[in-house]
């Protein structure tokens, strides 16, 4: 089969959601010791409208991908969490001296150096993909050293492993990567992330929440994300592993209307109209190979790969 037309991927907004709605799941896998110490029964406060209010006036025609996050730790200290995730698959070279800018920024507004700094590289190897600012002259020296997540360097088979759902997002990224040129290799890794979530021990609910973003970083032409929803609608429906009933899938459904405008039953319903006009003019050809040059039903039906009764039912058709 030959290689579908590639499907442009916006992967800002996912990236930027993700952090939102798995937060906490996200830092336990990027940064554990980090996770360890902050007080998770405390409200965690999102920022990055003011974040990117400030840097606006600095950093003019700037593509923003920041999560800020204030957030209580153990020792009763406020910790500012700075998250920014490059979404470039070769980076500006001034991105880290723009890092360290931000950071100076966020101690500008909030008067704190309590600010931790972590940039997530999620495409492609770059030689722009680094983890520290520095300028120096004569005896003058500034380091600003900062965690880099590289999602390309990550092992699948770890990956594959962890029970922690922000493995989901890296592979389902690890595998938008590589096939920008391939819709039906990707159909299939997006069916075997689906099986992957489905054998953790991940709330439920929560997987199919997932299940939207990753379909954000893995878009696909349209009938094959029919396809693919078809094939987790009948797994949600038969498979007792997955413990999903009806209700849930309607949720499902609507979680996937709000966030791409499309769903399930939308495009089932397309789907099948579709058909209807494939079948429709099959049947008339049919009727003009018969009536307009006199193939015989035996013909007819050897031609099409069809039964004889089945032509001979067409053929009477109204």
């Amino acid at each position: 089969m030959g290689k579908r037309k590639k499907t442009s991927t916006d992967t800002d907004h996912p990236w930027k959601q993700i952090f939102t709605y798995f937060f906490r799941e996200a830092i336990a896998f990027i940064e554990p010791d980090l996770h360890d110490l902050i007080d998770w029964d405390r409200q965690i406060e999102f920022l990055e409208q003011e974040l990117h209010e400030i840097i606006k006036t600095r950093f003019r025609g700037s593509k923003l991908c920041d999560k800020l996050a204030k957030v209580r730790l153990k020792d009763g200290k406020d910790l500012y969490l700075l998250v920014h995730i490059e979404i470039e698959s070769n980076p500006k070279a001034n991105f880290p001296k723009r890092f360290f800018w931000y950071r100076i920024l966020i101690f500008d507004k909030h008067k704190s150096e309590d600010i931790f700094s972590i940039a997530v590289y999620t495409g492609s190897p770059s030689a722009n993909q680094v983890d520290r600012y520095q300028y120096g002259f004569l005896t003058n020296r500034l380091l600003f050293e900062f965690p880099a997540y590289k999602i390309w360097e990550q092992d699948e088979a770890l990956l594959l492993q962890s029970e922690n759902i922000f493995a989901l997002f890296v592979l389902a990224q690890q595998y938008a990567n590589r096939t920008r040129d391939d819709m039906e290799k990707r159909f299939a890794f997006r069916k075997k992330l689906f099986e992957f979530a489905q054998a953790k021990k991940i709330d439920r609910i929560k997987i199919l929440e997932a299940l939207i973003f990753v379909r954000y970083l893995t878009l696909m032409p349209k009938d094959l994300e029919i396809n693919y929803n078809q094939f987790i609608l009948e797994k949600m429906q038969t498979e007792k592993s997955f413990a999903i009933n009806m209700d849930h899938v309607k949720e499902w459904d609507n979680m996937l209307e709000a966030l791409t405008g499309e769903s399930l039953q939308k495009m089932l319903k397309e789907a099948k109209n579709e058909a209807k006009e494939v079948q429709r003019k099959l049947h008339e050809t049919i009727r003009k190979c018969y009536h307009e040059r006199n193939w015989s039903i035996q013909e007819i039906a050897a031609f099409f790969s069809m039964p004889e009764s089945k032509i001979e039912m067409i053929l009477t058709e109204k």
